[in-house]
């Protein structure tokens, strides 16, 4: 069956370090590059808020992107990121909040037009290839996390995979990707079986998927690092993330 999900905010690419800086230069919306920076910032964060709002709140894939598309065209047109202050936390916490907030507000239209006799957005029951959350077992919040570390995660092995790609290393991400990455049945594979299969020692696939964990683990905290505005919390923020 196809997948019938949306592919806009795909993995993205890497955050720069400027993130927190490009975000408060986000104020001034008369900066030249103003369109293009928001564009990438609601890139980035599009995945996590359309899924939240997909799986999470029972929306089919079609409502979802509508909602996720008035969440940040109001995100817009109210400017609010004037109220953004780094040394209040993650900026993650922020826009979860806003979230929140909104499809609050959607509801209760939601409800106002159901009263009326006309419902414009519609709740299924079962939703193909998804698994909707109980809210009784996990929060909106929660959920949000849970799917901004995915997003992380998928955009940190991309980038992983690009770099070892680019220093001639691509064996080593195809250690790490087998061994730590994939389901199937060579997940189970020793490291001497591993590297039997890839022509290579014993030694060899211990060293090269230690190198390409440490390298993940590097880019993981780098991305961290630009979105949380005091560089103390990237550990906490790091032990966070692995922990969903």
């Amino acid at each position: 069956m196809p997948n019938i999900d949306t592919q806009i905010g795909g993995s993205g690419d890497y955050f720069p370090t400027t993130m927190w800086g490009d975000i408060i230069k986000l104020k001034d919306k008369n900066s030249a590059d103003y369109k293009e920076k928001m564009n990438y910032l609601i890139s980035i964060y599009w995945k996590p808020v359309y899924k939240c709002i997909r799986i999470y709140w029972n929306k089919s894939n079609e409502d979802a992107k509508d909602l996720t598309q008035e969440f940040f065209s109001r995100f817009m047109q109210k400017d609010l990121l004037q109220s953004v202050l780094p040394e209040k936390g993650k900026f993650r916490t922020y826009l979860r909040h806003l979230l929140k907030n909104f499809l609050l507000d959607e509801k209760k239209k939601w409800s106002a037009d159901k009263r009326g006799g006309e419902s414009k957005f519609v709740s299924l029951n079962k939703l193909e290839e998804e698994t909707v959350m109980n809210p009784e077992t996990q929060s909106p919040d929660d959920f949000f996390d849970r799917e901004w570390a995915k997003c992380v995660l998928e955009r940190s092995v991309e980038m992983l995979k690009k770099k070892l790609s680019e220093s001639g290393k691509e064996v080593y991400f195809k250690i790490f990707e087998t061994y730590d990455l994939n389901t199937s049945s060579d997940s189970n594979l020793s490291y001497k079986e591993l590297g039997d299969n890839c022509g290579l020692k014993e030694h060899d696939v211990k060293n090269y998927l230690s190198y390409a964990r440490q390298l993940l683990r590097k880019i993981i905290k780098k991305e961290i690092s630009t979105y949380v505005s005091d560089p103390d919390s990237v550990e906490e923020e790091l032990r966070t993330l692995l922990s969903l």
